[in-house]
């Protein structure tokens, strides 16, 4: 008789707390700020991002817990999508759910251009450096609600080089009156954005009875004769 009804009480309880549930210590990973680590405290589901940058969801344990949120800010940069729809602003989200971010990339630059002034007898050489930014995602420690954060990590710009700088004048003509490649090669070491007059032309004087003329570059082609 006392059998009996252990075993009818041991029911009785199973239906009130429902089926004993799986661990899923070996799904999410220890938070420090747990007393016991491996373990839950809560019986939400929780969403984090692991050390590959992939977003990580657990469901809910037990009746009453709540599932895991995603909150997306509206950004040009950033872009996440669940099970191929894009998303801005709070989602909840499921262990199967797919969720897929994309992080956009600046590409650094170095640009060279020459300017010729007015009265072509002077060339002028402007390196800008722009730097670029790579954006990832840190790793986080479980939580019922994850907001997507990207750090953004800059991206420095290549160096201009001596070839570079000698390549544009060609292509711009300039072939004569070029300052030292040395001058050239301590401006370019700085790494810094600026400008570096280039090249000067020679401005022409009265000289009686003789013929000169003066080609600095081509479109700087400037020719100048006098007879006298």
């Amino acid at each position: 008789m006392i059998s009996w009804w252990s075993r009818r009480l041991r029911q009785n309880r199973h239906l009130m707390t429902g089926p004993e549930l799986p661990s899923h210590a070996d799904e999410v990973p220890d938070d420090p700020s747990n007393s016991e680590p491996g373990r839950v405290a809560r019986h939400d589901g929780l969403i984090w991002i692991d050390q590959a940058g992939k977003v990580k969801i657990t469901n809910p344990r037990g009746r009453h817990g709540r599932y895991a949120v995603l909150a997306v800010p509206e950004s040009d940069t950033l872009g996440v999508s669940v099970n191929g729809r894009r998303v801005v602003g709070e989602c909840v989200v499921e262990k199967t759910d797919q969720v897929t971010v994309r992080l956009s990339v600046q590409a650094p630059e170095t640009l060279l251009d020459v300017h010729i002034s007015p009265d072509g007898m002077e060339a002028t050489l402007t390196v800008t450096y722009r730097p670029g930014v790579r954006r990832i995602l840190q790793p986080t420690v479980p939580a019922p609600r994850l907001e997507i954060r990207p750090t953004e990590v800059p991206l420095g710009s290549p160096p201009a080089t001596l070839a570079q700088v000698q390549t544009k004048l060609a292509s711009t003509g300039i072939t004569v009156g070029v300052i030292p490649s040395e001058a050239i090669q301590r401006f370019l070491d700085r790494r810094e954005s600026g400008t570096l007059v280039i090249a000067r032309g020679i401005h022409p004087r009265r000289m009686p009875h003789f013929s000169w003329k003066l080609k600095l570059a081509i479109p700087m082609a400037l020719w100048f004769t006098r007879e006298v």
